[in-house]
């Protein structure tokens, strides 16, 4: 049974269903294994519709088979004669579902309960009562012991994988719950969840969880199962390189299989991301790590996603060596028009910034290909957006290549949105060239299209909006004189474009509140004293959270005259 419900993890259904077809007839004649071969049957109903995706002349005599097996029956007239009442019960409740109903209901009360007590605790209330927590893991670890100790298939259906991410829905909110809730997570349901959510679900869950605090022996574990998930892949070469491991490949080519080693390998880096991991501790995975990402091939690049975010927010884990060597993988085995790579080529260079901000990349060779691999062959299509970020990390030879690259197809087809990139990410200068001029008549063009639609305020044009936010980023100075091919402006975007020289007698205070989450163009309102006056006045009439915080944090204090 054991076997049958290993091979169905992996989903090779066609040979599970021939194991437990031996089960079942070696035990139906020996009333002592009753219990196996009633657990041997109900797995095999679950293999009906799997087994109808195979393409195998004996898919439809197998599924003709599992037709035929009626669970009633198996129940009330092969077992009831022999078994004891109480577990001919409770084969009953495990063929109905009413075991893992009455688990889903538990842990939707208990999640319930979880969020009820949070609201209490914030809104400073207090309470005494059972430890939701506790409740949760001793609820599912009942559930987890139920189905794999039975090897019963159901934890590979969406009824068990939404108890698991309910329980762990409750469980971060019982660990932001201060002083009632959850002191910190194990590797069961921390793995748990790795193996049964769904990548989205899981990083929906904890997409405002920056920490998660664990024990030393969890994190160890967690860790181990990581180096094992990449050495399962890989072997060592003749050449003391990495090759791959030919019987896992095989099994990835099954489609279902690969998904589910994909789901694995990215939802561990949504864990591990939020780990408190020492450079000691990570060190030992990381050349293997390299190994896999240089000969796998079957992550897509939402699979790649989260080790992207991981790298970003833990770079510090790595030696420079060891992200100019995942750089350089993603640039060799790039292509054009395949954007699996695309990321760490975008996201590797920000965090050499933020985590080794002294490193320079000096691989002439590898930039000339990235180049190469940004452009058809015959040169009709060239999209050069993924190289921007290298050119803030390279040297000053591979930043020449780069540089001179990017401004020959801005004279060659000005593209305003590779040009707005280049600014923002410091490549290129303003004042350089006619570019900035020919932004600006874009910009100019697009302005009568206010599709923007803003609360309380005029509509505004997306593009004239993100080109106020980067002259604010950049402190362009908006009086020299190209800044006069802007026309046809309304009150609102006058005031966007030069706050300093507006007419503050048609100021509309309800503009503050729609930049409020723009600290950049907040910035340039600092001593402007007609703002100050007018939050003053609409505060005294209309108190507004958003227009105080301005006040305070942006604006200087100015007396009224």
């Amino acid at each position: 049974m054991e076997k049958g419900f290993a091979l169905f993890g992996i989903v090779e259904c066609r040979t599970s269903y021939f194991i437990l077809n031996e089960i079942k007839n070696l035990t139906k004649i020996s009333p002592e294994k009753g219990v196996t071969y009633f657990l041997a049957s109900l797995n095999t109903t679950f293999l009906y519709h799997l087994i109808q995706m195979s393409s195998l002349e004996d898919t439809e005599e197998i599924r003709s088979n599992i037709r035929a097996i009626d669970m009633d029956k198996l129940l009330y007239n092969e077992l009831e004669f022999y078994i004891e009442k109480d577990v001919l019960d409770y084969l009953k409740k495990v063929k109905d579902d009413d075991l893992i109903d009455k688990v889903q209901d538990n842990v939707d009360q208990l999640l319930e309960q979880v969020d009820g007590l949070k609201k209490l605790i914030d809104d400073g209330g207090s309470q005494t009562g059972p430890n939701y927590a506790y409740n949760l893991l001793v609820n599912y670890e009942k559930c987890f012991r139920h189905h794999y100790g039975n090897s019963i298939f159901y934890v590979k259906f969406n009824k068990y994988k939404k108890i698991t991410a309910h329980t762990l829905q409750a469980l971060v909110t019982s660990y932001n719950t201060e002083g009632y809730g959850l002191q910190y997570f194990n590797d069961f349901i921390l793995t748990e969840s790795i193996l049964h959510i769904h990548s989205t679900k899981l990083q929906e869950i904890l997409s405002k969880q920056e920490v998660i605090e664990v024990d030393q022996e969890s994190l160890d574990t967690l860790l181990l199962k990581l180096n094992n998930l990449l050495s399962s892949y890989v072997k060592k070469g003749f050449f003391n390189d990495f090759a791959k491991n030919e019987i896992v490949a095989i099994q990835l080519e099954n489609w279902n299989f690969g998904q589910q080693y994909n789901s694995i390998f990215t939802n561990i880096f949504t864990i591990l991301s939020r780990l408190d991991l020492k450079k000691e501790q990570f060190a030992p995975l990381i050349k293997t790590l390299i190994g896999f990402l240089d000969i796998e091939d079957n992550l897509a690049h939402y699979n790649i996603k989260e080790l992207e975010n991981f790298i970003l927010k833990r770079g510090d884990l790595f030696e420079e060596k060891d992200l100019e060597s995942i750089l350089n993988i993603a640039i060799r085995r790039d292509k054009m028009h395949n954007h699996k790579y695309e990321g760490l080529i975008r996201n590797i260079p920000k965090a050499f910034l933020k985590h080794k901000p002294q490193y320079k990349y000096s691989n002439i060779n590898l930039i000339n290909r990235l180049l190469l691999n940004c452009q058809r062959e015959d040169g009709t299509f060239k999209n050069f957006r993924k190289a921007i970020n290298l050119a803030q990390i390279a040297d000053d030879p591979c930043k020449k290549i780069l540089y001179g690259t990017f401004t020959d197809f801005l004279n060659m087809q000005f593209d305003d949105e590779f040009y707005k990139l280049l600014l923002h990410a410091g490549v290129i200068e303003f004042d350089k060239g006619d570019y900035f001029e020919k932004y600006l008549s874009y910009v100019n063009n697009r302005i009568p299209y206010r599709d923007f639609k803003l609360e309380s305020v005029e509509s505004i044009n997306l593009s004239f909006l993100n080109f106020i936010l980067l002259i604010s980023k950049l402190k362009i100075d908006v009086e020299l004189a190209f800044f006069e091919k802007l026309t046809g402006l309304n009150t609102f975007e006058k005031w966007l474009l030069n706050p300093k020289r507006f007419d503050y007698q048609f100021f509309d205070s309800n503009w503050l509140i729609q930049v409020a989450g723009y600290p950049n163009f907040l910035k340039r309102l600092s001593d402007i004293p007609d703002i100050v006056i007018a939050i003053e006045e609409r505060l005294e009439r209309d108190f507004n959270s958003s227009l105080a915080e301005i006040k305070y944090k942006f604006l200087k204090k100015w007396e009224k005259p």
